[in-house]
């Protein structure tokens, strides 16, 4: 099938002139090419506004500490054209930050959804994860206990989270407050080494008191 000549083309390419003129018309003048054509334009021109913000944040690295740009790139990276090409460059950026962007795509909306099964993938990978920063660490070591881990081996956790832990280990935390689900009939406390003394309650006063700090 032969390409399109002349403005549809141009509105093809995602040429701002060429598109805003086809977009005046209203939708029942427009043609049925014409309307595929606006959408592929749309995208052309969404691909990139991409390139050039990935370019930029490959070049200042940085630049993912700054609010409005991890807000655009959050965009981006929900964005069903884009989502698994800016999750991999995000990853390939290896950062502290590049992990802790990751993480909150995973856990950032209850819905699960291709994109944060991607992003929970690279997070949880052996690559990445190794790379998280303290904070983000000690969060992922919390989502994986259960009730079979070694009650000492969590105890030295929730130490390690009274020193370094977040806003991601506080709801975490506060799961190991159950005092049941042990034992044959299920009444028995799984954590009872967290108890005396309050290893637990320290690590989410200490955990609070920093976020509070922060304000």
């Amino acid at each position: 099938e032969p390409e399109p000549a002349g403005e549809l083309a141009a509105v093809i390419r995602g040429d701002e002139e060429a598109m805003k003129a086809l977009e005046a018309k209203s939708a029942d003048e427009r043609t049925a090419a014409e309307a595929l054509a606006l959408a592929r334009g749309r995208s052309a021109a969404l691909r990139a506004r991409w390139r050039a913000f990935m370019d930029g944040l490959k070049q200042s690295p940085e630049q993912l500490s700054d609010k409005a740009k991890q807000k655009q790139l959050e965009a981006f990276a929900r964005n069903r054209e884009l989502s698994t090409e800016t999750l991999e460059e995000v990853a390939a950026l290896g950062t502290e930050p590049a992990v802790d962007f990751l993480y909150e795509i995973w856990v950032g909306t209850p819905k699960r959804t291709d994109t944060t099964q991607l992003a929970e993938e690279l997070v949880m990978s052996k690559d990445l994860r190794k790379k998280a920063a303290p904070p983000l660490g000690v969060a992922l070591e919390l989502r994986s206990l259960d009730k079979d881990t070694p009650c000492a081996e969590t105890k030295k956790l929730v130490q390690q989270a009274e020193k370094v832990g977040d806003v991601r280990s506080l709801h975490l935390l506060g799961r190991l407050g159950n005092k049941r689900g042990c034992g044959s009939s299920g009444r028995e406390d799984c954590y009872a080494c967290l108890r005396k003394p309050d290893v637990l309650k320290d690590a989410i006063q200490s955990v609070r008191k920093r976020l509070s700090q922060r304000k």
